[in-house]
């Protein structure tokens, strides 16, 4: 492996550990009811899909009496979590506030990050395969060119109905900058992909 694969690492590690630094310990979670269902199982129905309560997280939770009971989401479907809570203590319908403790689960970006680190320290994987990865860390490397000729170009978008920025964006997509970054709609960054299946 070679230095600058490693000072990349190093980097990626670094800035991973004071983003995860930054999350909160503690979070309110938004929910709508709760209560034991048929089987006894203690549930909560969270109001939001994106902010449930997931499974294995530490939940907290106050009653309307500011009794708290503390227990571990032991499965996630849906909008419903099911909390075990040690026998006798589950707080009813009554709930005040819920509380997840500790740090969320990885999400899939995380996980992929951390197999990358783990594939390229093994030497099954390196970082100077990727194009883009090329033009953000190792920029002297000559990799693949994606330089089209302002008469190709035309060939490729006049059927196209592009308005005046998607068109300027094709053209900064296949210029001599190493980078660029659109943000628009799914035309906007669908299109500048025919530039490079276009036989």
């Amino acid at each position: 492996m070679r230095l600058k694969e490693l000072t990349c690492l190093s980097q990626l590690v670094a800035q991973s550990d004071l983003l995860e630094k930054l999350k909160p310990r503690e979070v309110q979670n938004d929910f709508s009811k709760a209560g034991l269902d048929k089987k006894g199982k203690f549930q909560l129905q969270n109001a939001r899909f994106k902010t449930r309560v997931r499974r294995n997280n530490q939940v907290v939770m106050t009653d309307r009496n500011n009794r708290q009971f503390r227990g571990i989401a032991t499965r996630s479907q849906g909008k419903t979590t099911t909390i075990a809570i040690r026998k006798g203590e589950a707080p009813g319908g009554n709930l005040r506030t819920v509380k997840v403790v500790g740090l969320p689960e990885p999400t899939n970006s995380e996980r992929a990050r951390d197999e990358l680190i783990y594939l390229v320290l093994a030497g099954q994987k390196s970082l100077q395969e990727s194009l883009f990865i090329q033009r953000l860390w190792f920029p002297d490397i000559t990799g693949q060119s994606t330089t089209v000729n302002s008469h190709q170009l035309e060939n490729i978008v006049s059927p196209m109905d592009l308005n005046k920025s998607q068109h300027a964006a094709m053209c900064a997509m296949v210029g001599k900058s190493p980078i660029v970054i659109v943000h628009g709609t799914f035309d906007a960054i669908f299109c500048p992909s025919r530039i490079f299946t276009w036989p």
